[in-house]
C-alpha cells in the first residue's frame, strides 16, 4: 500500500471555485395579467372585423369536488358480523328487490330491542362511599370491549345522517360508551348471537 493519502470520490477543488455560478438563475416572477375590459365602441368594430360579436371569455370556474367520505362504521365481534352477513346474503338471494343493507338491519335491531338496550347499560350503583379514603373508579362506566379475535368493521350504509346522529345520541344517553357497543349489543339480541 502506498503512503499517499486516499481521497474521496468528490474533490471540492475540482469545481474550481464558486458552485453558485454553475446553478441556473432564478426565473423572473411573472406579472399578473389583468383582464382587458372592452369598451362599447370597440365591440362593433370587432364584430365587423371578425364576423362575430366581441366577447371576453370568463376564466373557467374552479372545479369544486365534493369530499367523498366512507359511510359511518361500527366495529363488532366476528361472530356477530358473520351472522349479519349470512342474513343479508340470504335476503339478497331470496328477495333481491327487498334485501336490507347492514345499516337497515342495525336500525331494525335497535328498534326491536329499544327497551332492553336502554336498561342494559343503566347505572345501578349507589353514590360514592363517603367514608373511604380514596376515590375509586366508577364500576358503572362501560369498560373497554375486548374480543377474542379481531373485530370486524361493518359499514352503516343505508342510514341517513340524522339517524347516525340519533344512534350516537342513544349510545351516549344509555351509557353504551360508543356507537359500536350499541350496534353490537343490538345485533346480538336481534340475531340471537350468544351473549359475550
Amino acid at each position: 500500500m502506498s503512503s499517499a493519502k486516499r481521497r474521496g470520490a468528490f474533490d471540492p477543488n475540482a469545481l474550481g471555485g464558486d458552485i453558485d455560478s454553475l446553478l441556473p438563475q432564478t426565473p423572473p416572477r411573472p406579472t399578473p395579467i389583468r383582464p382587458v375590459q372592452p369598451d362599447l365602441a370597440s365591440d362593433g368594430q370587432q364584430e365587423r372585423e371578425h364576423g362575430r360579436p366581441g366577447s371576453v371569455s370568463a376564466p373557467p370556474a374552479p372545479v369544486v369536488r365534493s369530499a367523498r367520505s366512507a359511510p359511518p362504521e361500527a366495529v363488532v365481534a366476528p361472530e356477530v358480523y358473520q351472522t349479519l352477513r349470512k342474513l343479508t346474503m340470504r335476503e339478497r338471494q331470496e328477495k333481491p328487490d327487498r334485501a336490507r343493507s347492514y345499516g337497515q338491519v342495525v336500525l331494525d335491531a335497535v328498534e326491536a330491542h329499544v327497551d332492553d338496550l336502554a336498561s342494559h347499560w343503566r347505572e345501578t350503583t349507589a353514590g360514592p362511599a363517603v367514608s373511604r379514603l380514596f376515590q375509586r373508579v366508577d364500576p358503572s362506566q362501560p369498560r373497554r370491549r375486548r374480543h377474542a379475535t379481531s373485530p370486524a368493521r361493518i359499514p352503516l350504509a343505508g342510514i341517513i345522517p340524522e339517524d347516525i346522529r340519533q344512534l350516537d345520541a342513544l349510545a351516549s344517553e344509555w351509557g353504551a360508551g360508543s356507537r359500536s357497543a350499541l350496534v353490537e349489543e343490538a345485533l346480538r339480541r336481534y340475531l340471537k348471537v350468544g351473549q359475550k
